[in-house]
Formats: structure tokens, sequence, C-alpha cells
């Protein structure tokens, strides 16, 4: 839930809590090499998504991938549905530094969406590693987690990979 493709006749903006992150997605959206009309939206297991490949231009996720546990194949699957030149914008949250494996296994933390949360080093590896080029990753706020006496940073931002 929460993952919307969209080809050039779909158009896929979702709402988001923050204008701010709108704000980045449009103007990624601007820079998109086609022209996008009407929406459709399809329900899907984000790790297998059962359509044929190379029918995408534009692949939305609203803090969906962090929830993965394997999102090295999310982001290889939506590698597989975009076309060439089209354009992957996933806004998540990202942590500053690498999360402890006790956060990580913490389901508080994944139901609030942040155990499952990467760093932007990690969000670039693999977005190379399925094949992207042109990864960016933009931020649009900042926020504090507590856990075992520890704080830590965690961003809200726009990732966006092209696919050559």
């Amino acid at each position: 839930d929460g993952a919307r493709i969209s080809s050039a006749t779909t158009p896929s903006i979702s709402a988001t809590s923050s204008i701010m992150l709108y704000i980045l997605v449009r103007s990624c959206l601007l820079k998109a090499p086609f022209s996008l009309t009407t929406p459709t939206a399809i329900k899907s297991d984000i790790e297998n998504i059962s359509v044929e490949s190379n029918i995408a231009d534009v692949i939305i996720s609203n803090c969906v991938i962090n929830l993965s546990t394997d999102k090295q194949k999310v982001f290889n699957e939506a590698f597989r549905l975009l076309k060439s030149g089209g354009i992957l914008l996933d806004a998540d949250v990202i942590a500053e530094e690498e999360l402890s494996i006790k956060m990580q296994e913490n389901n508080e933390l994944w139901c609030s969406c942040v155990g499952g949360a990467l760093t932007e080093e990690k969000y670039k590896e693999m977005l190379k590693n399925a094949g992207f080029n042109d990864v960016e990753v933009k931020y649009a706020g900042k926020g504090q987690v507590q856990f075992e006496s520890k704080s830590y940073g965690i961003l809200s931002g726009l990732i966006f990979a092209r696919k050559p």
C-alpha cells in the first residue's frame, strides 16, 4: 500500500503531510522528459509487483519502502518496472547514522516507520546496485528518536533516482 506507479498517461503526485515534500516531488517531476496526464494506482506487494516489465515512466512511494524487510528487492523491482529514462521518487525517512540491530528489530520503531530507515549512503548504494543512476537525496525536515538513552537523527526526505 502507498506505492503508486505511473505511465506517460498516468501522472501521480500523492498528497503528503508536508508541503515541502510536495514541492520537492513537483520539482523532480518537472525534470522528467515526458508528459503526465491521468492517474493509475496498483495495489500490490511492493517487493513483487505482478505486472510486465518496462511499463512505468514514474514510480512514487510515500513512506513505504522503509517498511520493507528486503529493500534491495524493492529497488530491483522498481528498476524492472521503469522504462529507460524513468524515475523513482521515494518520500521516506532517512537515518543520520546506521541504526543498531536492536533498533532495527524493535517492533515499535518499525511501526513508527523508524526501524527500517536507511542512511543516505545505504540508499545510494542500494539504488546503484539495482542499476539506477542520477541518485539524489533532498531533505525536508529533521526529528529525533530516543532509544535506550541515545538520540538518533531521523530526516524526512525525497530520494530521486533515474533508470538509464
